[in-house]
């Protein structure tokens, strides 16, 4: 079902003229019964979610909800956006609006058409591999030199990291029919099935998006055998032709992480239709700008979060800032 959000608009008739002016903007709105779509329950952005929200509604007009979806990963919310279907603002990385936008079907059918920014560059994440030790290298590149026949978890199909893991093979010359004649496989599950897998052994390798202090890794470092590995200079160029940046995931950003490894990386942007109410979205956005302090303060992996590059279109993949976010912006001086 279409959200109806973008069409309502200021409520009807609120009394005369001098009335109106003296009335603050949000006074002007209806409540905002919004929904945002992030991931799982556990992870960073479910978690971001949580506490963007908590200040959205304080901006909203009185009784608004913004409530926090637990689906459906990057290409999947993107879509979501894009067909203005279930949520009205959503979470994913500037890498899948760039596969989208460049036309990548193999990779994506998404399109990002009447997809529009509200808020990007929020973080540095990576496609993260944590590797049990007992596989004995310290890139993936070198077991699938070897032929190794690794058994890969991953998040579920159309996630990123289920697009991440097909990259990554891409990027060594292989793919999942390969790995599989090796006596290899790829479970594509929850992300508590997932890290389960690697806790029980029935993993060698969990592929996922991670960021700096991700709720269930940083679970799954403490006191597991665990390695972060990474890719030959080779494999990672063929992942930066796929739209990804190299980026080291410093030491100490996990329990025993003692080393920073480069990894392919991207960023999380938030996005909204371009039929979103162009007040709700001004609002929204103008409750990140002036709190970003107390949002910086609350989640680490947010701390280098910059409103100048938040505003970049380009950083985003090449979607226009949606015109509430683009009056906000430009309230707080930022563009």
């Amino acid at each position: 079902m279409k959200n109806q959000l973008g069409r309502r608009g200021f409520l009807g008739a609120m009394g005369g003229a001098a009335g109106l002016a003296a009335m603050s903007p949000s006074a002007l709105l209806a409540q905002a019964q919004l929904d945002m779509a992030t991931m799982n329950v556990g992870s960073a952005w479910y978690q971001y979610g949580v506490l963007l929200s908590q200040y959205m509604q304080r901006e909203l007009p009185d009784g608004s909800v913004v409530n926090v979806r637990d689906f459906a990963g990057g290409d999947g919310n993107l879509r979501l956006i894009e067909n203005d279907d279930r949520v009205q603002a959503a979470m994913t990385f500037s890498m899948n609006v760039a596969w989208a936008r460049r036309g990548m079907t193999d990779i994506s059918e998404a399109t990002a058409d009447n997809v529009t920014l509200l808020a990007g560059a929020m973080d540095q994440y990576y496609i993260g591999m944590m590797a049990l030790d007992s596989i004995g290298v310290d890139t993936l590149s070198e077991a699938i030199a070897q032929e190794r026949g690794l058994h890969i978890a991953t998040t579920p199909p159309g996630s990123s990291g289920d697009i991440g893991v097909s990259l990554l093979l891409r990027a060594h010359g292989i793919d999942e029919a390969t790995l599989n004649s090796w006596g290899g496989s790829i479970s594509r599950v929850s992300l508590q099935a997932a890290s389960e897998n690697m806790v029980t052994g029935r993993a060698d390798v969990w592929v996922n998006m991670l960021v700096a202090g991700h709720p269930r890794a940083t679970e799954l470092a403490f006191g597991h055998p665990l390695r972060f590995i990474g890719l030959s200079d080779e494999a990672m160029a063929n992942m930066t032709d796929l739209g990804l940046n190299a980026a080291e995931l410093p030491a100490g950003a996990f329990e025993g992480h003692d080393a920073g490894v480069m990894l392919p990386g991207t960023s999380t942007i938030l996005i909204a239709n371009q039929n979103l109410d162009e007040d709700y979205a001004y609002q929204m956005v103008k409750a990140i700008t002036e709190n970003l302090d107390g949002i910086k303060s609350e989640m680490s992996s947010l701390g280098g979060w910059d409103m100048a590059a938040a505003a970049d279109t380009e950083l985003a993949g090449g979607i226009p800032l949606h015109p509430g976010a683009e009056r906000a912006f430009r309230e707080a001086g930022i563009i």
